[in-house]
């Protein structure tokens, strides 16, 4: 399984990482929207809402739009309501706040690891 990470602060996803490579999954950051357009198919996208070149939400549906399929997170640093029906609005997206409880994420990532066995 990968996960791609798109977030400009890197900072606050260091126990994520060492649980993904504990269940042996890959997992990468890049730092912007354009980047993240660079990317192929992932089984799942964990996206920060307030990108320096694009809005999250934006990304969001560009990613959903290609990999239509595919698991879309969005992390906010405070949550809103606004935010959450943004995040539904616009790709039926799973949206949270930092700091995410870890284990709360890779209950989340479990439908695309089965998805993924069985495929």
């Amino acid at each position: 399984m990968s996960v791609a990470i798109i977030d400009p602060k890197p900072d606050g996803y260091a126990e994520l990482l060492k649980r993904l490579g504990q269940q042996g999954r890959s997992a990468f950051f890049v730092s912007s929207g354009r980047a993240a357009l660079w990317l192929g198919s992932v089984d799942a996208w964990i996206v920060y809402v307030d990108l320096p070149d694009i809005s999250g939400f934006d990304l969001a549906e560009m990613i959903r739009s290609r990999f239509p399929n595919t698991r879309i997170l969005l992390i906010d640093d405070e949550y809103s309501l606004d935010g959450e029906l943004r995040a539904r609005a616009c790709s039926g997206a799973t949206y949270t706040q930092k700091p995410f409880p870890v284990e709360w994420v890779t209950q989340w990532l479990q439908p695309a690891d089965e998805r993924k066995k069985a495929g």
